[in-house]
């Protein structure tokens, strides 16, 4: 799998790189996990697994605030 540039910022191989077809709108993005089997995640796993990091991100900054 291509690093597209990512090298050059950060050392070693890439563990996650997405692509995004903007020559077929109607195709949903692809994410590649860096694995032997080469592995794509689905786009909807990815975007229900982000909206959770975000959650978990906000609950605990909240807390933080609190606790100042």
């Amino acid at each position: 799998m291509p690093a597209w540039g990512a090298d050059a910022r950060m050392p070693g191989r890439d563990f996650m790189a997405a692509l995004v077809p903007d020559e077929d709108p109607s195709r949903e993005p692809e994410f590649h996990v860096h694995s032997p089997d080469g592995h794509v995640v689905p786009y909807e796993i990815v975007h229900w697994f982000m909206g959770h990091v975000a959650d978990e991100v906000q609950r605990c900054r909240g807390a933080m605030q609190e606790a100042d």
